[in-house]
């Protein structure tokens, strides 16, 4: 029996599986239809599959299959990949990242004792409070926000959104706030909380979904199984670590700035992952203890401000074995890809530190209404 190269039907309904088989009379291959199957729980892909993404869309993975795993199981990372993606936000914002579906990823950063909202690899100030009768509402830079803001604070007054033309409702520059030009924004300190339980299991998630993308037949292995429920279930551990000096599957990643990649191989008789963050953050792990079936190396890479620029490899061949080292080598390796990056983004970043300018409640007055559920009056 051999397994025809899947395919899906219906845009993404029912994916399936050309299984040939040959009677022993005549070798004829006669053929069957399988459903395919979910990568953890095993149930059959049936109705309309959502995409899962290897490497979540909030980081900017667009690298996704709607024949790998249910949906069920797909929303089940929805929390974890949650807290990964929070924990790049603010680097992601300071850098000018995109998440997978090409909105701007956003962060609010703290610096000399104000706040900002980064993306697009700039810095916004808040724009001053408006005040309605001594309530202060902090207005903060975004239009999309100031709109929320507006829109609560006029609903907590009992007030309709003509207030906002008729002077019930005032915007004031708050005294406390100095103003600010256009000036270059200092470094922010770049801390990263990664390998806990939480991202390892994002990494082993991402590492799984590329292999069952690039080499179907491997990732359901048996010798998977313990990883895959470690992923899906949070039975078990496996280890993860710092690693910037074992050169992973040897392919080639994208050539941009800031890159993050994932990538499978085998080297010997184990099964490896790393992931790479902003091209500097390099974490490896180990999927699998025993040789999982063919030698294999693989990697998806893309470019963090164009998500869309990417770069898929698999090729048969091993990779790097990893390196054991002490936690104490580990940190070390990680405190030097840290002082890298924030070198990088000093010199690299274009981002400005400016105060949005304050908010025209007449240019806001048509959002606010339809927002209320209210028409013009």
């Amino acid at each position: 029996m051999r397994t025809v190269p899947r395919c899906s039907s219906d845009m993404g309904r029912h994916p399936i599986s050309l299984v040939a088989e040959a009677t022993p009379e005549t070798g004829i291959g006669l053929y069957r239809v399988e459903w395919m199957r979910c990568l953890y729980c095993e149930a059959p892909l049936e109705g309309v599959v959502r995409p899962a993404h290897v490497i979540p869309e909030g980081m900017g993975g667009r690298l996704a299959s709607t024949s790998t795993v249910c949906n069920d199981c797909n929303n089940s990372f929805a929390r974890i990949e949650g807290i990964a993606c929070q924990r790049l936000a603010t680097q992601g914002a300071l850098v000018g990242a995109l998440r997978g579906d090409r909105e701007p990823i956003t962060a609010v950063v703290t610096l000399e004792g104000s706040t900002y909202r980064a993306g697009r690899g700039r810095m916004d100030e808040l724009a001053g409070p408006p005040t309605d009768r001594g309530r202060v509402y902090p207005m903060p830079a975004r239009r999309e926000d100031q709109i929320k803001v507006v829109v609560s604070a006029l609903r907590a007054r009992h007030l309709p959104p003509e207030a906002l033309l008729d002077g019930r409702f005032k915007l004031e520059e708050a005294a406390a706030v100095a103003p600010i030009g256009e000036t270059q924004a200092e470094p922010v300190e770049v801390s990263m909380a990664w390998c806990d339980r939480a991202t390892k299991r994002v990494m082993t998630k991402a590492a799984l979904e590329l292999l069952a993308h690039l080499f179907p037949n491997e990732a359901t292995r048996p010798e998977l199984e313990g990883v895959r429920r470690f992923a899906r279930y949070d039975e078990g551990d496996f280890f993860a670590g710092v690693d910037t000096s074992t050169a992973g599957a040897g392919l080639p990643l994208l050539d941009a700035p800031y890159v993050h990649a994932i990538e499978v191989w085998t080297a010997g008789m184990r099964c490896h992952y790393r992931m790479i963050l902003f091209t500097e953050l390099r974490f490896v792990g180990t999927l699998a203890e025993v040789r999982i079936g063919k030698a294999l190396r693989s990697s998806y890479s893309f470019d963090v401000k164009d998500p869309a620029n990417r770069r898929v490899i698999a090729e048969s061949g091993d990779g790097a074995t990893l390196v054991n080292k002490s936690q104490r080598v580990r940190q070390r390796e990680l405190d030097v890809a840290l002082e890298k990056l924030e070198e990088l983004n000093w010199s690299t970043s274009a981002r400005r530190r400016v105060r949005a300018p304050p908010p025209s409640f007449k240019d806001l007055y048509p959002d606010v209404v339809r927002a209320m559920g209210k028409r013009k009056s």
